[in-house]
């Protein structure tokens, strides 16, 4: 079959969701950057660039955090259909801003609030409503223990693209500190299990949820019938399962690498009326990612009585 390339954006969707739902989001500000790559069972193909910058500051007894980011991503599709023609899904790009706070209350609960914008489309008739996915959350956290082994529950509500198109989904989930070096979390938007044997290194293995959907506000045509539309939509949906190594070269630059399987994986494109016009053969994939990440100096660490 001919091959087209198609851009596919992921992981600024929603606004870091796994983080501020996991009770303890690593404080800091710092600036990031990732190279992505998957590849299906149909030899579909995804290589991604990501850009991140993301701060913090107290504010009001609480903590006030603030990320804006950049992805830019290409699918090498190994499937095309006579009747449609995907070029113009060719270039896309999403670009996220996000704000959140985050509150201690009494008793140890903590109330947490996200929202922000995203923009995810090839922008080829500039920018248009239908670019936007309004990202949101609460969430209300309870912690218990101390520093050395401690646990929390997570329970809220959020909007956002995780399960693919924008729509309401509950928050919950539980994290526990088994001691320094071991930790895990149940739950939705992820389950996984930590290993830290030093400052230097991190070993993490999680399942999630991950979805996409973002906007063609080029003109599509349908051959076979004449006709034309026009926002159509890219959607996809996958459980993910993986291996994240994280390792820091000193105290404010560390590296990352994971690799993964997507064992239930699904493609479409859909009408501005939310119908599928087309659903690519993909039921698997295997991908890995590596990056960098600087952490600028903060005393927000010392300060938050988070996990």
């Amino acid at each position: 079959m001919r091959k087209i390339i198609l851009p596919v954006i992921t992981a600024f969707i929603v606004p870091r969701l796994q983080a501020q739902f996991q009770g303890n989001p690593e404080m800091g500000n710092s600036a990031s950057f990732e190279y992505s790559y998957l590849s299906d069972d149909q030899d579909n193909q995804v290589e991604g660039y990501r850009l991140g910058i993301r701060g913090n500051k107290f504010i009001m007894n609480g903590i006030l955090e603030f990320g804006v980011g950049y992805s830019y991503n290409k699918f090498l599709f190994a499937e095309s259909e006579p009747a449609l023609n995907f070029s113009s899904f060719q270039q896309m790009q999403s670009i996220r801003a996000n704000l959140a706070y985050r509150r201690p209350l009494k008793n140890r609960w903590m109330l947490g609030i996200s929202f922000g914008p995203t923009l995810t489309s090839n922008f080829e008739n500039g920018i248009v409503g239908e670019d936007f996915i309004w990202n949101s959350m609460i969430s209300a956290t309870k912690i218990w223990g101390d520093s050395e082994k401690n646990s929390a529950l997570i329970v809220g509500l959020g909007y956002g693209s995780l399960l693919g198109e924008p729509q309401l989904l509950p928050i919950i989930a539980f994290r526990s500190k088994i001691n320094e070096k071991y930790s895990y979390s149940i739950g939705l938007p992820s389950t996984g299990f930590h290993y830290t044997p030093n400052t230097r290194n991190r070993i993490s293995i999680e399942l999630k949820p991950e979805g996409y959907f973002g906007n063609n506000s080029d003109t599509l045509f349908v051959e076979n019938t004449g006709g034309t539309i026009t926002n159509a939509k890219l959607r996809i949906i996958s459980i993910s399962a993986g291996i994240n190594y994280q390792y820091k070269i000193q105290p404010n630059f560390s590296l990352q690498f994971s690799a993964g399987f997507a064992p239930f994986r699904e493609i479409n494109i859909l009408d501005d009326q939310g119908n599928e016009v087309f659903e690519f053969e993909s039921s698997s994939a295997w991908n890995f990612s590596t990056g960098i990440k600087y952490n600028f100096k903060s005393n927000s660490s010392k300060k938050s009585n988070t996990l």
